[in-house]
């Protein structure tokens, strides 16, 4: 069981002959895919302007792998007022991504609306760090 994706990577076996003999066999450039993130519930928080609030889970996703901690993400979130805030597992004034106790992750956003918005794009993009494509989540 692979714990994690890799590419480009050598496999290689090497058979012994209690003769003497050693046979070496190896295939170059295998690779173990990354787990599947599935995307969750969105909810952009409901707020009033100049108001802040702190810790509101507005994104919650899964990864197919059992081994994934918060600390395999980071997450991208367009806030609609023209700003946007980069998240990780590290508390950070604007929130973290952390487990979730029930299984998967949350995405837990901190901020305050100076003005109010309307009819705005609220999105959050989850990356994993070594995967290439992310899981978006938008309205």
């Amino acid at each position: 069981t692979y714990a994690e994706e890799m590419t480009n990577q050598t496999f290689a076996v090497t058979i012994h002959d209690f003769g003497g003999t050693t046979v070496t066999a190896s295939t170059n450039f295998f690779s173990v895919a990354d787990a599947e993130l599935s995307a969750g519930p969105l909810t952009p928080p409901v707020i009033l302007e100049g108001q802040p609030f702190t810790n509101s889970t507005v994104f919650k996703f899964t990864d197919a792998n059992p081994g994934a901690t918060a600390a395999d993400f980071y997450a991208v979130i367009t806030l609609g007022d023209g700003n946007s805030v980069t998240l990780t597992s590290t508390p950070s004034i604007n929130g973290r991504i952390e487990a979730n106790a029930t299984g998967g992750f949350d995405v837990k956003l901190s901020y305050m609306y100076s003005e109010e918005v309307d009819n705005q794009t609220f999105a959050v993009v989850v990356h994993d760090r070594l995967q290439a494509d992310p899981i978006p989540a938008a309205i």
